[in-house]
């Protein structure tokens, strides 16, 4: 049996015209191994689900001023790429994504969802697009518009008291929800959006994140809290989250219904 030869054994140098076929066979053998080198790079990160997710989400960046996520390709382990932290004792899967205060602007892929061992994932200090970050802006133009909106069950009559991010920040603290949860949750929210026809504002800010907090819990969380618990989360009546709940599981399956 032939012994394979190691990329870094291969000499690419020779001492003498004679040896002019050794010089050919070596520099094909070199070419080879960086082939084949290359090819099983991305054949690993081709068969690993949180690889191709982390991909997916960088082709939703549109803006990197730093260009922080450089070493995000298929030529580094992805477990060293900016940002990006493994399981010391799960080989290859996400433990956190860190990109806080990046400036990086893009949208958010639903592809992180993918990342089932996620358990950290900090987008904070960031331009990214999507349902929660277009609360403000949804406001602001019906003020100036007057259009109206379309009113579901999830609008409240006047704004709470309490703050878009102050909401976020309590639903996230008692929530025990997962990282890879809330990247449902942000799915979640835009699917009934659209189904709806509605826009995320100031009257609805509150109840959808709770309620599609509760409901991507019960879905994917081992463990998760009753009725009883996300109701006092949201500082509603335990009847209440219970018809939101339903209310939401029906515009999010009407399609299949």
């Amino acid at each position: 049996m032939s012994e394979s030869i190691p990329c870094s054994r291969v000499v690419l140098c020779s001492h003498g015209d004679e040896h002019g076929e050794d010089l050919a066979l070596s520099a094909l053998l070199y070419l080879a191994c960086l082939v084949l080198l290359s090819a099983s790079t991305y054949q690993a990160c081709e068969n690993s689900t949180d690889c191709q997710a982390l991909l997916k989400f960088k082709d939703g960046i549109t803006h990197d001023p730093e260009d922080y996520l450089r070493s995000w390709n298929t030529g580094n382990p992805f477990c060293n790429w900016s940002g990006v932290t493994c399981h010391t004792n799960t080989k290859n899967r996400v433990e956190e994504v860190d990109l806080r205060t990046k400036g990086l602007e893009g949208s958010i892929s639903p592809f992180l969802f993918n990342l089932s061992s996620l358990t950290r994932l900090s987008l904070q200090g960031n331009g990214f697009s999507g349902a929660i970050t277009d609360a403000r802006k949804n406001e602001k133009s019906f003020r100036m518009s007057k259009a109206k909106d379309t009113v579901t069950i999830f609008h409240c009559m006047r704004a709470p008291s309490m703050s878009i991010g102050q909401c976020l920040e309590r639903v996230h603290k008692y929530s025990g929800c997962s990282a890879s949860c809330f990247v449902l949750v942000h799915l979640y929210i835009n699917r009934f959006l659209h189904r709806t026809r509605c826009y995320l504002t100031y009257l609805n800010v509150h109840r959808l994140p709770i309620t599609s907090t509760f409901v991507a819990s019960k879905f994917l969380d081992d463990f998760g809290y009753n009725n009883a618990y996300f109701a006092k989360v949201g500082d509603i009546s335990t009847a209440e989250i219970n018809r939101l709940e339903k209310n939401f599981l029906f515009n999010m399956i009407s399609d299949y219904m």
